[in-house]
Parts: C-alpha cells; sequence; structure tokens
C-alpha cells in the first residue's frame, strides 16, 4: 500500500486509522492484530459503523466546505470511539444533540 492521502486525521493508534480522504470519504485501515481480537462488542461495534455509514450518505453539499468536514470529522469519532471499544461515546457522536 501507497502513502495515505490524508484531508484530516480522525485518530492513529498501533491498531488502526482513522482518517477522511481528500475525496471526502470516512475511512480507517485496521492492523492485523486488531483484526484478529475484534471487537470486545461485536453488536455495538456494528450498530456504530451501520449508523455512520448511514449518516455518512445523507447530503450535505448544502453545507459550507468547512461544515461539510466538520460534519464528516463528527462521524469519525464516532467510528474512531468504537474502534477504541468506547461504544457510549461511539454512539453520542451518531445521536442528535
Amino acid at each position: 500500500m501507497g502513502p495515505l492521502e490524508l484531508k484530516h486525521l480522525i485518530l492513529d493508534t498501533e491498531e488502526f486509522i482513522a482518517f477522511i480522504d481528500h475525496r471526502n470519504d470516512l475511512d480507517w485501515i485496521t492492523s492485523k492484530e486488531f483484526d484478529a481480537k475484534g471487537p470486545q462488542s461485536p453488536e455495538k461495534h456494528h450498530e456504530i459503523l451501520n449508523t455512520v455509514a448511514l449518516l455518512e450518505c445523507k447530503p450535505i453539499v448544502h453545507l459550507s466546505e468547512n461544515n461539510q468536514l466538520n460534519f464528516k470529522r463528527l462521524l469519525g469519532e464516532a467510528l474512531a470511539r468504537s474502534l477504541k471499544h468506547d461504544y457510549k461515546k461511539g454512539f453520542e457522536y451518531t445521536r442528535p444533540c
């Protein structure tokens, strides 16, 4: 794999990296060790992933570029919290204020 083209880094750990790429897509890469262990709560993790995927597909073209990035950052934080097994925080990032 070549170098990553990051627009915004969400979180980089030994086990994973979560980021927004130059196409404004939320993405992540996990290590082999992380993949072997898997999430502590697969049900909660998958619920967060599904919610993030659903929200990422919402039309946001009416938002300013800065607000679009902020929206993606919030989704990225939900994803990163879930990858760190902090499901409570992950859910909080996907719920309306």
